[in-house]
């Protein structure tokens, strides 16, 4: 419409001086940017671009299931050494190991958004409350796809690489004696199933689970209708506001 180019324009001044206002967000979540690895990328993608396609898929498939079939004999023992891996004295390798995969998700992320045509603008690292370095790579270009599909996959790129490393770590983890190796082998299995089980495939977090959702629904601003809906629901339910019409 005519008067699209001024919205956009003061929405993005709106959005700019909260930023600047933010400064907690700025100090717990201090981004480090490494540069543009566009050009690393469009070299890499001929080589590992195919891991998203169909044939990709399937040996993802194939690495699932026997590793299934590896680890069931075990499973006891591998639940087990749990407490291990949580134990207070391997905190520090776990972190390392999850700050460590969290690059590999990334990379997924920004692989699959270069396989699709999207550039890949930004990466680097985000310091979390000064404490956990994590990845971050800039994979918005997924959003101008014309197809839900590809924007489905750049979601769930991570997570999908995550899962084929942690069935590497698992075949790993079978064929190492216990030691330091063998814990950080599990560590890295945890990471890459339970947490990212809690938080990226979540879909009632904005992470990828999320945005796997609204992509499937056609919903682009579902988290702004579920807040509408909460607060219809508090002042009808709660505070007695029987008239208030639901929100669309």
């Amino acid at each position: 419409t005519s008067g699209q180019g001024e919205r956009r324009r003061d929405q993005w001044t709106k959005q700019k001086d909260k930023q600047k206002k933010n400064l907690i967000g700025k100090v717990m979540f201090l981004k480090i940017p490494l540069g543009c690895p566009d050009r690393m990328l469009t070299r890499i993608e001929p080589w590992l671009g195919w891991i998203f396609g169909a044939a990709g898929f399937l040996l993802w498939l194939v690495l699932l299931l026997y590793t299934g079939v590896q680890v069931a004999p075990e499973w006891d023992r591998f639940v087990s050494s749990a407490g291990q891996v949580v134990a207070p004295g391997n905190w520090i390798r776990v972190v390392a190991m999850y700050a460590l995969l969290k690059v590999f998700h990334e990379f997924g992320h920004g692989l699959a958004t270069k396989r699709f045509g999207g550039p890949v603008p930004d990466w680097g690292v985000q310091m979390l409350a000064f404490i956990t370095p994590l990845a971050f790579v800039d994979a918005s270009a997924s959003w101008k796809f014309s197809s839900k599909w590809k924007r489905i996959i750049v979601s769930a790129a991570g997570m999908y690489v995550e899962v084929a490393v942690a069935c590497l770590c698992i075949l790993g983890w079978l064929h190492t004696q216990p030691g330091a190796l063998n814990t950080s082998l599990h560590s890295t299995v945890i990471a890459a199933t339970v947490v990212t089980l809690l938080f990226n495939a979540n879909p009632l977090m904005r992470f990828d689970g999320y945005y796997i959702l609204l992509d499937f629904l056609g919903i682009p601003n579902l988290g702004t209708k579920g807040q509408h809906f909460l607060k219809w629901f508090g002042k009808r339910y709660l505070l007695g506001m029987k008239d208030l019409p639901m929100p669309p």
